[in-house]
């Protein structure tokens, strides 16, 4: 006699909503997904940018000792006014800050979501 629960050695789950059935010969025997998500479409980079960071870390780095009190758009556009890469973006110029913050102490502090200052005294 088997045991109750078991089948030819393999236990038999009753199907619950969102979980597999694995009372099926074949493997499991799975459920029927819900709705599907809709495929969205991102628009990204389809070529590697190429940035000189160092320099670009320079650039921001003379802004900011220049300028100890200032904002992130202030300094994105003083130093894009000078910039000669043309491949530098916005997240270029973000990230380079933050490796600033990390290596030089700067503080950053945020008036909202659109904009936060950047400070030497940090």
């Amino acid at each position: 006699p088997m045991t109750p629960g078991f089948q030819k050695g393999r236990p038999s789950v009753l199907p619950t909503p969102g979980r597999a059935s694995f009372s099926g010969a074949d493997g499991p025997d799975l459920l029927a997904c819900g709705r599907k998500v809709d495929k969205v479409q991102i628009a990204y980079a389809t070529r590697a940018k190429k940035v000189d960071v160092r320099k670009l870390k320079a650039q921001m780095w003379r802004d900011v000792e220049a300028s100890p009190e200032s904002d992130f758009a202030a300094v994105v556009n003083r130093v894009g006014a000078q910039q000669r890469q043309s491949d530098v973006t916005m997240p270029f110029y973000f990230i380079c800050l933050l490796h600033l913050c990390n290596e030089k102490t700067l503080a950053l502090n945020a008036d909202g979501l659109k904009n936060f200052a950047v400070s030497t005294e940090g």
